[in-house]
């Protein structure tokens, strides 16, 4: 989409709103006054908070697909048929938006780490968890919106023609998954 359209507009704004987010909170819970623990660690937190502070670090990586979307783009490298399927697409549009994308996921990935680690219990923990993924996933949220019409036709037919040309990544990504589940089947412990 070129600057000014709608897709653009729309695209800014989730972006902007995601990161106004993150660093919104990042501000509120990071106490730079406080030259012992900035980060307001709690200390003495008890073993089963400590567990699920692990395994809440490990889901936030892993579902953390804005991250591994944009190192699977730098992966693949710029497609030169990008421009026919995309009028205006061009290299630096194309290494902006996997910056912006790969910056909004990893600063979401140290806001989730910092509020997991101030949790005390894990009721905390977990709803904080669950916020940070809803953030981390609005982008996503929006233009399903926009996939199924609620944000207006012009965005619709745009995220018609994107959907067209994700779908053999998306293809790919499942084919992975089911690699990842087969493999989990094969090799997990038996109960």
């Amino acid at each position: 989409a070129s600057v000014g359209s709608r897709p653009f507009f729309l695209a800014s704004m989730v972006f902007s709103l995601q990161i106004a987010i993150f660093v919104i909170l990042a501000v509120d819970i990071i106490d730079v006054s406080n030259v012992q623990n900035p980060f307001m660690w709690p200390a003495n937190v008890e073993t089963p908070v400590r567990i699920i502070e692990a395994l809440a670090i490990v889901i936030a990586i892993i579902t953390q697909d804005d991250v591994r979307k944009a190192v699977n783009l730098l992966r693949e490298g710029f497609d030169t048929d990008l421009p026919k399927a995309f009028p205006g697409a061009c290299m630096w549009k194309w290494a902006l938006s996997i910056l912006l994308r790969g910056s909004e996921g990893l600063l979401g990935l140290f806001v989730t780490f910092l509020l997991v680690m101030q949790s005390n219990n894990v009721l905390d923990l977990l709803l904080n968890f669950s916020a940070m993924e809803f953030v981390t996933l609005l982008d996503d949220v929006i233009f399903s919106l926009t996939s199924e019409g609620f944000l207006g036709r012009v965005l619709k037919k745009e995220a018609t023609r994107l959907s067209g040309t994700v779908s053999q990544s998306i293809d790919r990504f499942i084919a992975s998954l089911s690699l990842v589940k087969l493999t989990i089947f094969l090799f997990a412990p038996e109960k």
